[in-house]
């Protein structure tokens, strides 16, 4: 009777302590971030200490995503919320300016601490015939999104979002900025890594389809002789021929665009210009592995993928006139 008293009890405590243990583990801190990149960084700082939930799947850009009911709640319901900057993630922007919310979320484009560069006007659209043959030139009224291609910014963060998780998660805050400078430490190894890569490619003329290598140009010494902005997803003959003209005359055979961005129009554009060599940058790191060496993998890729396109050309860079 008695061993028949004891199993009794014994299942009792198991019926009542499953589900415990299934609530404590959905009780981990929910973290939502928008972009791969930023996912990288704080995954590193958390590990298993939160969920993080990324709005922004492969292959899709930040500005095209609109927010489903579901991802709506989650942002309302999450511990912290992480994002890039305004222009390059819109649908976020009225969460994140919502007096109930804001305070639980990190713009990363707000660091002081960042040095902000401001965007380039393109130098050729090819939809206005009278904006034409000019050097890329700095638009104050605006600036470049594109924070985390210039690896000491990538440090910048880190250290940033470690101490907004900590402060909004004060339980994990000592581990999280151990984290954040072991991660550091490695930032700071890749950023000698790619400058030394780089530095044979100096002074090699390319040609950007929408400007965001801004921050990496900066950085690391390569510059580009302006960018051509599409803003149709058809060209015309006569724009077609305006294009190949600019390239012919500044001798430019690399063209560099972000994968995933009108390829079909840039090939449309410019492929059948005979002295061409394109290079299809992944920014976003749709095809990199999401680990500790994420952000390692992205920028050795996409100095590796630049290599061969600046070097189609030995002459070196010119600055239209």
């Amino acid at each position: 009777m008695k061993r028949l008293l004891l199993c009794c009890v014994y299942l009792l405590t198991s019926i009542v302590l499953i589900p415990c243990a299934g609530e404590a583990r959905d009780e981990l801190p929910v973290i939502i971030v928008t972009i791969k990149p930023l996912h990288a960084i704080v995954q590193q700082i958390v590990r298993d200490d939160a969920t993080i939930i990324r709005l922004v799947p492969d292959g899709q850009l930040p500005s095209e995503i609109e927010l489903s009911p579901q991802q709506v709640m989650q942002l309302e319901q999450a511990d912290a919320v992480v994002m890039m900057d305004r222009a390059l993630e819109p649908a976020i922007m009225p969460f994140a300016s919502d007096d109930e919310h804001r305070h639980k979320v990190a713009v990363m484009s707000m660091i002081r601490t960042l040095k902000i560069l401001p965007a380039r006007d393109p130098w050729m659209r090819i939809d206005d015939p009278s904006h034409g043959f000019f050097k890329t030139k700095q638009n104050p009224f605006s600036h470049d999104p594109y924070l985390w291609l210039d690896v000491r910014n990538q440090h910048l963060m880190m250290g940033y979002i470690a101490e907004f998780l900590g402060m909004k998660l004060p339980k994990y805050r000592a581990i999280f900025l151990k984290r954040a400078r072991k991660a550091q430490k490695r930032l700071e190894r890749l950023d000698k890594e790619i400058e030394t890569k780089i530095e044979p490619l100096k002074n090699y003329p390319f040609m950007m389809v929408h400007d965001v290598l801004h921050y990496f140009e900066n950085r690391y010494g390569v510059k580009s002789m302006g960018a051509i902005d599409l803003v149709s997803l058809s060209v015309t003959p006569i724009q077609r021929n305006r294009v190949h003209m600019v390239l012919a005359k500044h001798k430019v055979q690399c063209v560099v665009y972000q994968q995933g961005a009108y390829e079909d129009t840039i090939k449309q554009m410019i492929g059948a210009y005979p002295k061409r060599t394109f290079a299809v940058i992944d920014i976003f790191g749709d095809d990199v592995p999401l680990n500790d060496a994420f952000l390692s993998q992205l920028m050795h890729k996409l100095v590796d993928v630049i290599t061969p396109c600046l070097r189609a050309n030995p002459k070196p860079f010119r600055s239209p006139k």
